[in-house]
């Protein structure tokens, strides 16, 4: 019999396999197949997830046609803003799977102040208003204060024979931007048995070492007496501690610890001290003039403090519950109650006309968006004007979804759809100033007094703000009223990811006086934290950045696009300089992804 006639994709597709007259079965031509493989491929792409392809963005953005999208401030009941005005395609959109899907479309592609993965060439839109841009750094007078804290660096230093080593350099932004793989290889690179050739803490000083600069990190001493390098202090701003109290108001002395001796630092030193080290240090060497009625500790059932609060700020001793674990599905408690006493902070002291060499670093990552951040700097940091902010910036997109997914993972965040949350964040931005939300070029334009007032109100810079902690422009206005443009270096991640750890580390000495010798990558710690090819801890290694959907990207570039527009005008125009711009990889990159667009 004959076969059946060709037909069409749809209906080839859905045909049963029932037999035909003479038990042929239903037929598709090549032409039909073809079409349906077509069909296929193209639903794969659509309902797809983003996997870092900046093509696939491109796409996304390009496809979607004016008419089939509804106008979103029309629908929400915001009244729309002129025609092409920066913020008008925020209005109103959303993501979550209960609300409305409008995203008005891509007007112009905004040009990334680093070339980055997920932009394309295009002009600015706030080229013009980089001559209404203020004068910065802000007459100290103008800039809100905090009332003086009780104890002052002054009390600390004043009846010492050395001082503790607060931090001059500081990363203060962002999470997810590369900065635990920065802090590794820095931390390794710069120590100063690298730099001074010798692992003794007495040849550190000004006569073996000379005028070379090296790092030395500050410790935490945990319960075991054994000592952990700390990252980030959150002592400036950007976060609470562990019982939501902020560190800055537990005082300079929780920052700066007890004395530690410096042969702490050395490489062979034990990791581990006896516990006697701790309690000495806690309960022992305390300075005279403490007044420990003025210390705010927290107010829980297992803290333990002396019912004369002789213990030092830095301290913490805790009556911890024996564990438990489910033995034939009931649960048992194991061991005993315990008690551990740790050091929260613990700042190498010195004399630092003897150890003129040494530095700190701090990479905490929300300093930038912190109000408080700058002033408290300033006020308490000795020589203020020498700090030095290496700035680590990453594709905004794809920062804000990793830092979202790492705290689901770590089991911090509740909601665990990225659209809902972005709903909810940009709920918030829109409710806390439905100006500025809808008039994004008043971020650059505004006057301080009321740019402060926006700021306070609507930033806090706590971590899992994950919309407003990539908003970069606002983190640089808040921290330029305070600090001049000089004391900055902008470090892209995706650059950091693409260049030999040689030329960041090269970078990075060069902004912050530090000294870099190349032998020390022979090191094999040293060369095991700073390989930056495939397969080693390279930037980004663990960015969670897989998963986000078209849609949810989409959004995030509509948000985005002004504010990248924006930082890019400000970096420009006060002349803000920006690493390995230059560097041959770079370049490399950035070409490859502008033929890939």
């Amino acid at each position: 019999p004959p076969p059946s006639p060709p037909q069409s994709p749809i209906a080839c597709f859905l045909a049963p396999r029932a037999r035909a007259q003479g038990g042929g079965m239903a037929r598709c031509d090549v032409g039909t197949v073809t079409t349906l493989v077509v069909f296929f491929l193209v639903g794969l792409f659509a309902g797809g997830r983003l996997r870092g392809s900046s093509l696939e963005t491109f796409a996304l953005t390009a496809v979607i046609p004016d008419a089939a999208i509804p106008d979103a401030a029309a629908a929400a009941g915001v009244a729309p803003a002129p025609p092409g005005s920066p913020g008008q395609e925020l209005a109103g959109t959303s993501l979550s799977p209960d609300k409305s899907h409008a995203v008005a479309p891509a007007k112009k592609p905004a040009a990334s102040a680093a070339g980055d993965d997920d932009s394309v060439p295009g002009g600015n839109r706030f080229a013009a208003l980089a001559a209404h841009l203020p004068k910065l750094p802000l007459p100290r007078d103008v800039l809100p204060r905090e009332r003086e804290p009780p104890t002052t660096m002054a009390h600390v230093t004043a009846n010492a024979s050395s001082e503790p080593l607060l931090p001059e350099i500081f990363v203060p932004c962002c999470a997810k931007t590369g900065t635990t793989f920065l802090w590794g290889c820095a931390s390794s690179a710069f120590r100063p048995s690298q730099v001074c050739g010798s692992n003794k803490a007495s040849e550190w000083d000004k006569a073996n070492c000379g005028s070379k600069r090296y790092v030395l990190p500050g410790f935490r001493i945990t319960p075991g007496g054994c000592r952990a390098e700390r990252k980030e202090y959150f002592f400036w701003g950007g976060g609470k501690g562990e019982d939501g109290t902020h560190y800055h108001n537990k005082g300079i002395r929780w920052l700066t610890g007890s004395p530690t001796p410096l042969y702490y630092w050395q490489r062979n030193a034990r990791a581990c001290h006896a516990s006697k080290d701790l309690e000495k240090m806690c309960y022992e060497d305390l300075p005279s003039d403490i007044d420990f009625s003025l210390i705010k500790r927290a107010k829980n059932k297992i803290e333990q403090v002396p019912e004369d609060g002789r213990m030092h700020p830095a301290c913490k001793k805790l009556k911890l519950p024996p564990r438990s674990m489910l033995v034939n599905g009931v649960k048992k408690l194991i061991g005993k109650e315990r008690v551990t006493l740790e050091m929260e902070c613990a700042l190498p002291w010195l004399d630092k006309r003897k150890y003129p060499g040494a530095m700190n670093m701090d990479f905490t990552p929300n300093h930038m968006q912190d109000p408080k951040t700058p002033m408290r700097l300033w006020d308490n940091v000795p020589n203020p004007q020498r700090i030095k902010f290496v700035v680590t910036l990453r594709n905004p997109l794809k920062r804000a979804y990793s830092e979202w997914s790492m705290f689901v993972k770590w089991n911090w965040e509740r909601v665990r759809n990225f659209g809902r949350k972005l709903d909810m964040e940009v709920d918030k931005l829109r409710s806390c100033n439905s100006t500025i939300f809808a008039n994004t070029s008043l971020v650059l334009t505004l006057p301080h007094e009321e740019f402060s007032v926006y700021h306070s109100k609507c930033f806090t810079g706590q971590a899992m703000e994950y919309v407003r902690n990539s908003m970069y422009i606002i983190g640089f206005r808040n921290m330029m009223r305070v600090f001049s443009a000089d004391q900055f270096l902008v470090i892209w991640s995706e650059d950091m990811q693409v260049v030999p750890a040689a030329d960041l580390l090269r970078a990075f000495a060069d902004f912050t006086g530090l000294t870099f010798d190349p032998a020390s990558l022979e090191d094999r710690v040293t060369a095991s934290r700073c390989r930056t090819g495939k397969g080693g801890s390279r930037p980004n290694h663990q960015s969670f950045d897989k998963g986000m959907t078209q849609r949810e990207a989409a959004l995030l570039r509509e948000i985005f696009a002004p504010y990248e527009d924006m930082l890019e005008v400000w970096l420009k125009h006060y002349g803000v300089k920006v690493a390995l711009k230059d560097h041959p990889n770079v370049i490399a990159r950035r070409e490859r992804l502008r033929l890939r667009s």
